[in-house]
């Protein structure tokens, strides 16, 4: 049974967004209260699929803007939305250069966990909706018909 809908927002035509209820979000482990918590806020995910892999910093940086542009557009629409950073390396800093684990990043508005860093298991959680794996795949949470406010 498909529990996923397509969801239209203005990317490249290589990616595609699937709407799932939040309940469906497989998150592995049956202790992770942090997870659950962050979770409560959210009502709804976004689940960003692409054949797209990066061969390139910029590539993987155009990923990462994009991600960073469907929050913007679900902003735009009165909802709050976080996205879950691809699973590649962050392209914006030389590793060596990277202060993320002293706090320091050099560039915060692009800092962002990936959905395993919230024990999401992303892969059982598209094949239990019916969503393609096209190979590069990420979370975006999403509180609908909300600001920012109760996030902080």
């Amino acid at each position: 049974m498909l529990l996923a809908s397509i969801l239209f927002i203005p990317v490249t035509p290589s990616v595609i967004i699937w709407r799932i209820p939040l309940t469906e979000v497989i998150i592995a482990g049956s202790n992770r209260r942090d997870s659950r918590e962050l979770f409560s806020i959210f009502n709804s995910a976004l689940i960003v699929t692409t054949s797209s892999r990066p061969s390139t910093k910029r590539d993987a940086k155009m990923l990462i803007r994009q991600l960073l542009e469907i929050e913007k557009f679900l902003e735009a629409a009165e909802h709050f939305a976080f996205a879950c950073h691809y699973p590649f390396p962050c392209p914006f800093c030389l590793p060596a250069d990277c202060g993320k684990k002293a706090g320091t990043c050099m560039n915060p508005a692009y800092m962002r966990p990936s959905a395993t860093g919230f024990h999401v298991n992303l892969l059982e959680t598209m094949e239990n909706a019916g969503i393609p794996d096209l190979g590069l795949n990420t979370l975006i949470l999403v509180k609908q018909g909300s600001s920012k406010r109760g996030w902080d």
